[in-house]
């Protein structure tokens, strides 16, 4: 175990070192713009003022913040690490704790299938440190995912030999975590590897009776977790423009470019990349550099000629088969808009994070047998056909036409051809490197194979399946600076924005600096700007049709020959560099109607009003419409109405108070379910012996 978690920790500081740095942290993209400003806030709130931010005016109008499930506001231990160390130092502490425990969970579980030490260390390096996972370091929830992968497949095994209830409960407790950093793609991707592992591995090992009570406790246990979360994720996303807005085929890669998987740099580096120009606009740095190591790729399709065809071989390459089905989606006719699952998600290159598990294994399974190299004759065509099936598949489908291919610039596939082309490779950055790996790996693979019965030096022996992991280290290591380059940055010179105190609580256009994404959760002005995946179509069909097209910055243009428009949306000011346009002049800027009124609270989620109408009449408060709000005239609740994006509601003549307040009721529901469901948990944890034995 020492010398498991001496290398563990070492192979992390040789990629990650910069991160004990204070300085230093993961930057740019989502980071940057999202997760770091979603955590500022919730920690401002909780720590500063003492309330918890389901609702939130900082970005469109008003957003129920909690729900988006991304923000992971709901999950337990990462508030708790937020208020323990803040923002930034927390996800780092979160990042490595969870890296420990995948890749220790890794070594126990490689540990019980017989391999040693070799094994584990090659395993570990090429499934935490390979390009797709470097590369989504600025996506928290993706990493939350793929770190703790190996301890759902390290728990499960456990519940297959052991059957303890307490091995149950800690799996629902990883699952939960996991999928409360709201990431639901890569929680239903580690949830179905796990599932996989555990329906091969568990067949006429356990009875059915068995089977159908860890299923059915194991859901009912994650779902008392994640229901509070997931029951407000759910009704935000029915009215999100994700919901009306994704392609399954989004991003898909097509078998002209799978050499992404083993070639690096296709398309240049973050520098000069050019696959969104030339090819696909959704060919991202992010989603399409899933290099895996070109000394991986064949170190691990020598290990399929060296792998028992047993349940283990089975998983790995049921993972292998689907990362290649999923990944390249848009030549398959038979998957459509009406596939479950697979139809709701996009870029499902990512189930790199199955394939990725697979071939480190798999190469650990060559390394583990390098010494002796036997090969059965046996194996050998099972093995070749194996490999063959494949490659076979994305030659084929590379011939079924489909509509999808209308959307690639031509000139795009021109370039495809040259840079996949065996006799233009030398146009690839370092492609040198690469082929020294390669002949480099071949050459000690075949004099070890020739000379295996004629030496017979321990030392070398041992010594040899060394070289060939710090040869996957060098590889991963060279082929990933551009992407550590990126991904981690010094932010000492970064600065929080601010904006001046006397705009607080004021929805303003803070055009003198640009909020990109969710920094508009760091000033405490309100803003009718700002990021989710859940953003709310009709919210934004509305600033589209008043001429602004970009929400995520603050910068985006306005109606400038129509600034009065912006009235009608509650805007106070617009702040221009050294200049301040005065929109609203009402002193209650956040109703439609010209009434005479004061504000008695106005506070994000709560706000108060004293209003003098000289009739009894429907007004128009222009607070984003949310079935959440409670809205009482004179300590009396009162119905109100959806009009367009805000709401509306009646009130009589004469002086009244009005108090609103956003109830996140949805949350509430989820946990009084959740407590529900511990009746039947708690039924099946005591009779358990009954129902299965």
């Amino acid at each position: 175990m020492k010398k498991a978690f001496f290398a563990s920790i070492i192979t992390y500081l040789i990629f990650f070192w910069q991160l004990f740095l204070p300085n230093y942290n993961f930057w740019k993209s989502d980071v940057q713009y999202t997760y770091i400003p979603a955590r500022f806030y919730l920690y401002e709130k909780i720590f500063y003022e003492n309330t918890f931010p389901f609702w939130t005016e900082r970005m469109f109008l008003g957003f129920p913040i909690y729900a988006d499930f991304e923000n992971a506001y709901l999950n337990p231990i990462n508030v708790l690490s937020i208020l323990l160390f803040g923002p930034i130092l927390s996800y780092k502490i979160l990042h490595l704790i969870s890296y420990l425990l995948g890749s220790i969970c890794l070594y126990l579980w490689m540990r019980k299938k017989g391999f040693g030490y070799i094994g584990y260390f090659a395993a570990n390096l090429i499934y935490f440190f390979n390009s797709f996972a470097i590369n989504h370091q600025i996506h928290f929830n993706i990493i939350a995912g793929l770190y703790l992968f190996p301890t759902i497949i390290y728990l499960f095994d456990e519940i297959i030999e052991k059957f303890e209830i307490k091995k149950i409960i800690l799996a629902s407790l990883v699952i939960s975590y996991i999928a409360l950093w709201g990431h639901a793609q890569t929680t239903f991707l580690v949830c179905f590897g796990g599932l996989i592992y555990f329906l091969i591995f568990a067949y006429k090992k356990i009875s059915i009776k068995k089977l159908v009570f860890f299923g059915t406790l194991l859901l009912l246990l994650t779902l008392v977790q994640i229901l509070p979360q997931y029951i407000p994720s759910f009704n935000l996303y029915q009215t999100s423009l994700r919901e009306s807005n994704i392609d399954f085929r989004q991003g898909s890669l097509i078998p002209r470019i799978s050499s992404v998987v083993f070639i690096p740099y296709i398309f240049g580096e973050i520098n000069n990349y050019i696959a969104p120009q030339l090819i696909y606009s959704e060919y991202t740095y992010t989603e399409t550099y899933i290099y895996i190591g070109i000394s991986t790729l064949i170190l691990g399709v020598l290990g399929v000629y060296f792998s028992k065809k047993n349940r283990l071989f089975l998983v790995l390459y049921s993972y292998i088969i689907f990362f290649i089905v999923v990944s390249f989606n848009a030549n398959n006719p038979l998957l459509t808009e009406n596939t479950p699952i697979i139809s709701i998600f996009r870029y499902w290159q990512r189930s790199m994070v199955l394939f990725s598990f697979s071939f480190a294994i798999l190469v650990a399974i060559f390394l583990e047998n390098f010494k002796e190299f036997i090969l059965e004759k046996k194996n050998l065509l099972l093995s070749t056909i194996l490999v063959l099936i494949p490659i076979i598949y994305l030659y084929t489908i590379s011939f079924i036409p489909t509509n999808f291919l209308e959307e690639f610039k031509y000139e795009g596939f021109n370039r495809i051809k040259v840079i996949t082309s065996l006799n233009n490779m030398d146009k690839i950055k370092n492609i040198e490197i690469i082929i020294f790996i390669v002949l480099f790996l071949l050459l000690l693979i075949l004099l070890n194979y020739i000379f295996k019965d004629k030496i017979k030096n321990k030392i070398f022996k041992n010594f040899a399946p060394i070289i060939l992991i710090f040869t996957v280290l060098f590889d991963l290591y060279f082929f990933n600076q551009d992407i550590l380059n990126y991904r981690i940055d010094n932010i000492s010179n970064y600065e929080v924005p601010k904006i001046e105190e006397k705009y607080n609580n004021l929805r303003i256009l803070a055009r003198k600096q640009n909020l990109e994404g969710m920094e508009n959760l760091y000033v405490k002005s309100w803003s009718p700007f700002g990021y989710s995946q859940f953003r709310e179509d009709e919210y934004i069909k509305e600033f589209n049709n008043l001429g602004i097209g970009n929400l995520k910055r603050s910068k985006a243009e306005y109606p400038r020959n129509n600034v009065d428009s912006l009235e009608n949306f509650g805007i106070k000011h617009i702040l221009e560099k050294e200049l301040d346009i005065s929109v609203s002049k009402k002193e209650v800027e956040l109703i439609k109607e010209n009434i005479e009124g004061e504000y008695l609270k106005k506070e994000e989620g709560k706000i108060e009003l004293k209003l003098n109408s000289e009739k009894a009449q429907k007004i128009i408060l222009l607070l984003k419409y949310n079935k959440n709000w409670t809205i009482k005239i004179n300590n009396e609740n009162v119905e109100y109405e959806k009009e367009g994006i805000f709401i509306g509601v009646k009130i009589p003549q004469g002086i009244n108070k009005i108090s609103i307040e956003y109830i996140p009721n949805d949350f509430y529901l989820g946990i009084y379910i959740s407590l529900f469901i511990l009746i039947p948990v708690s039924i099946l944890i005591k009779f358990r012996k009954n129902l299965y034995e």
